[in-house]
């Protein structure tokens, strides 16, 4: 399974490369478990050294192993409180879901948004 994921904060564009890096710091705890991640993003803009990413993709083989991603996820926002409001939005199959404010930092908030990413078209 993929989810891609997106941070969002007009005080903070660094966010997105901060979570990563966060998340870094835990891929082999995530990787024990069972998820991989990745960075998408845009090709350099002429001027720029790397290329800048704005999503992080993160693959799984079961909804198990969201309860790892989810804690990380949260734990990243509780540790950067000071930095402003951020919101996350999870991507799957053009499906998405947005949290915002202390949801953010609630790890069952975020599990819960990633399982309903899981959950089958109710059409």
């Amino acid at each position: 399974m993929n989810i891609q994921l997106r941070v969002h904060n007009p005080s903070n564009d660094n966010d997105p490369h901060s979570l990563y890096q966060w998340l870094g710091d835990a891929a082999p705890r995530l990787r024990a478990d069972g998820v991989h991640l990745r960075r998408l993003g845009a090709a350099p803009r002429p001027g720029e050294m790397g290329g800048a990413f704005d999503v992080i993709q993160f693959v799984f083989d079961s909804s198990v192993q969201l309860g790892a991603l989810a804690v990380a996820i949260a734990t990243w926002r509780a540790a950067h409180a000071t930095r402003g409001e951020s919101s996350l939005t999870v991507e799957r199959d053009g499906r998405r879901v947005t949290l915002t404010g202390v949801d953010v930092s609630d790890p069952d908030a975020v599990r819960r948004a990633l399982e309903e990413l899981l959950r089958e078209d109710p059409a």
